[in-house]
């Protein structure tokens, strides 16, 4: 898992000179991108559709001695697991989103099924033909009648918690 990271990082340095930095499977990293989906769902959670564009947002005034004038700017609102795909994205634009999303979407999952019990989010490790199926899984979830944006912001914030509560080893007494 973590030798397939190494390498799309080794092409891309390859390829474009550049290192990403960002790696799908890190803590880290998985944790950005749920905090930045719970921002994306924040500012706007729509159901039975990925994404709807919002109105433009008027960009805040410039203070006088700032740069380029700011343009107002389209943003578009998602559904749970569309928020995941547009956080990866906007961490890694080159990113397969049907790779990239699978270690974020399995901790988004866990926190849908809650059972009670604490498990590392298979994400990559989880063949191709279960990630699809958890996405349209939580897909359905997320437009449930009934559901709500706070319900949608509470598995995020529970996922990124078990994100972290696997990463942090308990102290032995």
């Amino acid at each position: 898992m973590i030798a397939t990271t190494h390498r799309q990082n080794a092409l891309l340095r390859q390829r474009t000179g550049r290192h990403t930095g960002f790696r799908y499977d890190r803590p880290a990293d998985v944790l950005a991108v749920l905090q930045h989906a719970r921002a994306i769902v924040e500012a706007g959670w729509v159901q039975n559709r990925w994404v709807a564009d919002r109105p433009a947002q008027p960009a805040p005034e410039p203070r006088p001695a700032a740069g380029p004038v700011a343009t107002a700017v389209a943003v578009p609102s998602a559904c749970l697991v569309a928020a995941v795909a547009l956080a990866v994205r906007d961490r890694d634009p080159r990113a397969d989103l049907a790779v990239a999303t699978g270690p974020a979407l399995a901790a988004v999952w866990d926190a849908v099924q809650d059972d009670g019990r604490l498990r590392p989010a298979t994400g990559r490790a989880a063949p191709h033909e279960v990630r699809v199926a958890r996405m349209r899984e939580l897909a359905r979830w997320n437009d449930r009648p009934g559901r709500t944006r706070d319900d949608v912001v509470a598995v995020l914030d529970g996922a990124a918690a078990r994100v972290v509560a696997a990463t942090v080893e308990p102290v032995r007494a």
